[in-house]
């Protein structure tokens, strides 16, 4: 015999299709919230992840085009390269030798080469004149006069063969003196450079005799005020010229020089063949502790072989 099973109130049935209970609803809302809550912490972490990175992005390529730009000085310079305190500097330039923390290299400037034509007398007489001045041969073989390769304070080397070369400066005001705009090509130089201080004494005129000028340039690291902070800077400077800003933030920079390209040191005491050159770079924001990231890279520089004893 079947059984029918019995028919709900009329207020059950209502009851169910009414839907959700106050209970159920709160534990949906705080199970929404909880998955809401870590969704927005995962975005804010990666967006703030992205910011530091985009940070970062600039500051490894700034440090990598200041790397570049010393490199391709150091792959250009002359002898002797690098200035050390055990060389033959000036006395003029004895506070601008390289350190562990100061670069100051030499490069000769391609347009300023210069012959010396023989002095009179010759060949009795084959010494330089002792009055700080030198003749030289005007225009040079590149076209160019001699009042307009050097200006004042500009650095010289005089080179004669295995006599080494011999370091001059130009005379602050009057570096050249005599008219080679007039003068008869293959004619005697009658231009004088003038090198106050700096007399070629011990030195004797040899056909190969040349005077070249050359560039002094220095990097090193120094400070300049943005917006009212004090921002770490990387600077070059020529000569005495005014200093160049080559980047912001970079507050490290660390020198290594080598003569066989194995044995480093951090002082140069002979002429070096290879050059290791580490910055640091700083970023400009702080992260919530205070602190700043930096960012280091090193590169190794084989310098090139080229002497002051021939014509560029």
């Amino acid at each position: 015999m079947s059984r029918s099973t019995p028919a709900l109130p009329a207020e059950a049935a209502a009851s169910r299709q009414a839907g959700f209970t106050l209970l159920e609803l709160l534990i949906a809302s705080a199970i929404t919230l909880v998955i809401l809550g870590a969704a927005s912490s995962m975005l804010m972490t990666t967006a703030r992840v992205q910011t530091l990175e985009q940070e970062r992005v600039p500051l490894q390529a700034t440090v990598r085009s200041s790397l570049e730009m010393m490199a391709y000085d150091l792959r250009r310079a002359s002898d002797p390269r690098v200035l050390y305190t055990a060389a033959n500097v000036p006395n003029d330039l004895k506070s601008a030798v390289s350190t562990n923390t100061v670069l100051t290299l030499t490069v000769t400037d391609a347009a300023g080469y210069f012959t010396i034509p023989e002095p009179g007398g010759y060949p009795n007489s084959k010494s330089f004149s002792q009055n700080s001045v030198t003749d030289v041969n005007s225009p040079n073989s590149e076209g160019k006069f001699c009042d307009e390769v050097f200006r004042g304070d500009d650095w010289a080397l005089v080179t004669v063969g295995s006599q080494g070369a011999r370091w001059v400066q130009t005379h602050q005001s009057n570096p050249c003196t005599g008219n080679d705009r007039n003068r008869t090509p293959g004619a005697p130089g009658n231009i004088k450079l003038n090198h106050n201080q700096y007399p070629l004494s011990g030195m004797t005129w040899a056909p190969d005799g040349a005077i070249s000028k050359v560039w002094v340039i220095q990097y090193y690291l120094g400070t300049e005020t943005i917006s009212g902070q004090s921002v770490p800077t990387l600077y070059r400077k020529i000569d005495s010229q005014a200093a160049q800003v080559v980047a912001y933030h970079i507050s490290g920079m660390r020198l290594e020089y080598s003569v066989d390209g194995v044995t480093f040191t951090t002082t140069p005491n002979a002429i070096p063949n290879v050059v290791r050159v580490t910055l640091t770079g700083q970023e400009a924001r702080a992260q919530t502790n205070g602190t700043r990231r930096t960012y280091a890279l090193t590169n190794t520089v084989f310098m090139r072989k080229a002497t002051q004893n021939a014509a560029p």
